[in-house]
């Protein structure tokens, strides 16, 4: 059997302040020295840090009042609307962010013919400097541009549904339309009914709106924005430490990121 190890302070005035190990057999999980020096000797395995549950076992039997329910599930209506109220003013922000970073690179590419090697060198340094957010690829830079020259005037693209759309949607319609009425429709319906991208692509794909006027919609009740959009779109700004779980691997794998 491996001892397991409980790291000691050394005693005060006994020279440098270091950790020291003494093997101590028990069936506890091993504990985390802190804030002092690791030991030299290479035997020495430290566990990782043990952490306390968040959760506190409030048991089965307690007894909570009639109307609990009720209140339970009204307050978690009122998080998930303001988290998507909040998703939406960041999403918004940082797409208005992509609109200024393509209207830039257009200038410089009309004024000082700024080619893909000076892209691929901005989006390296732009990456050097915010490692901790995603969506500055090379890749993302040209969608940036299309996005730029798709909505031309200063302040307008802010005004339009686009705007409130995840930036994996405006990729999908900057890649398969070209009109710019097509394009404000879907992003329309998109925001209005909560579409995912893959519904998103569906419906391009069925031309929806060419039938739009003639039959009645099959989307009467507005939906919330899917779990992987609402992710994908936090990860891309917000730094690290106050990131929420991020999108799932199949999302990862659409190359939306």
């Amino acid at each position: 059997m491996v001892p397991k190890y409980l790291a000691l302070r050394a005693p005060r005035g006994s020279g440098p302040q270091r950790s020291f190990l003494r093997p101590f057999r028990t069936n506890a999980r091993p504990v985390e020295f802190v804030g002092h020096a690791l030991p030299t000797d290479p035997t020495c395995r430290v566990a990782a840090r043990r952490r306390p549950s968040t959760l506190v076992d409030v048991g089965k039997d307690i007894d909570i009042p009639a109307d609990y329910i009720t209140v339970l599930e009204a307050i978690k209506d009122d998080v998930r609307t303001a988290r998507r109220r909040t998703l939406r003013v960041v999403n918004t922000e940082l797409l208005e962010l992509y609109w200024r970073i393509g209207r830039t690179i257009l200038d410089r590419q009309a004024t000082d013919g700024w080619g893909s090697k000076v892209i691929q060198r901005l989006s390296h340094d732009l990456r050097r400097e915010f490692a901790d957010m995603t969506g500055l690829s090379p890749r993302n830079l040209q969608y940036m541009t299309t996005l730029a020259s798709s909505w031309p005037q200063p302040g307008a693209f802010a005004q339009q549904a686009a705007a409130q759309m995840p930036w994996g949607h405006l990729m999908v319609l900057l890649d398969k339309l070209s009109d710019a009425d097509s394009r404000d429709w879907y992003a329309a319906q998109a925001v209005e009914y909560g579409w995912s991208r893959n519904v998103l692509v569906n419906q391009i794909k069925n031309q929806t709106h060419r039938r739009a006027g003639a039959a009645p919609s099959n989307f009467t009740t507005q939906a919330p924005p899917a779990a992987d959009d609402v992710a994908a779109a936090m990860q891309e700004i917000l730094p690290l430490d106050q990131r929420g779980p991020g999108p799932t691997r199949a999302y990862r794998a659409s190359g939306r990121l």
